[in-house]
């Protein structure tokens, strides 16, 4: 792609730093209009960022919108089908977060970076977004991706999983979460919303299994 299209760059790491510092150090590269992302393991239709920048047009160009995915096993079948909840609009669809499209300038001034942790950065980045915009945050009832339901990835990681509590988040997603819920409820506003990074102190709490070595990312953005 990058030989093909002199818009695409390519940054390595020199150490593994996880997911939500490797979307930073892309952030500080990005020059285009809006921000967007894709997991190794997820199938995006061709044009699904065509599509979603239609919605954004036709809805009055909201800073931040998602669309929906379907998890999908690597035998073909669905995931999971479920009940209709503010997460799913049918039971099958699922709200992607990786989805999730920000205005870059909304970013820059505003909202800053997702939180320098391993895993579950992108529920509070979306949360954050959602709080400050209000009605504007739009989830657009429109697939454009099929995500794999592997047994290797984040989400299903037997200690650090969403499903790996007896059923439900493990030990350090929830107090990380609760922490952040905490901190957007009693102090979140327009004025320190913004996170920096590399992240100089944190707003809330995540387990020493969460964070990533200061010295790691300043050793990819040095």
């Amino acid at each position: 792609m990058k030989e093909s299209d002199s818009r695409v760059k390519v940054i390595s790491n020199k150490v593994n730093v996880g997911p939500y510092v490797s979307k930073n150090i892309a952030l500080k590269e990005a020059r285009g209009d809006y921000i967007t992302g894709h997991d190794a393991d997820d199938w995006a239709h061709p044009q699904r960022i065509e599509k979603h920048i239609e919605l954004i047009k036709k809805n009055g160009y909201p800073r931040a919108s998602l669309t929906h995915m379907l998890r999908m096993r690597p035998s073909g079948y669905f995931g999971s089908i479920g009940k209709v909840t503010g997460f799913s609009f049918d039971g099958a669809a699922r709200k992607a977060s990786i989805s999730c499209m920000f205005e870059r300038k909304f970013i820059k001034e505003v909202l800053g970076y997702w939180d320098s942790v391993r895993f579950g950065a992108d529920s509070e980045m979306i949360a954050r977004a959602e709080k400050l915009l209000g009605n504007e945050f739009k989830n657009f009832k429109q697939i454009g991706m099929i995500c794999l339901d592997l047994e290797t990835s984040l989400t299903n990681h037997p200690d650090h999983g969403i499903r790996s509590n007896n059923g439900g988040l493990s030990n350090s997603r929830k107090t990380y979460r609760d922490s952040w819920v905490c901190w957007h409820k009693n102090s979140l506003n327009i004025d320190n919303a913004y996170l920096d990074f590399p992240l100089k102190k944190r707003r809330y709490t995540a387990e020493a299994e969460m964070q990533v070595p200061n010295c790691d990312v300043l050793s990819n953005v040095s």
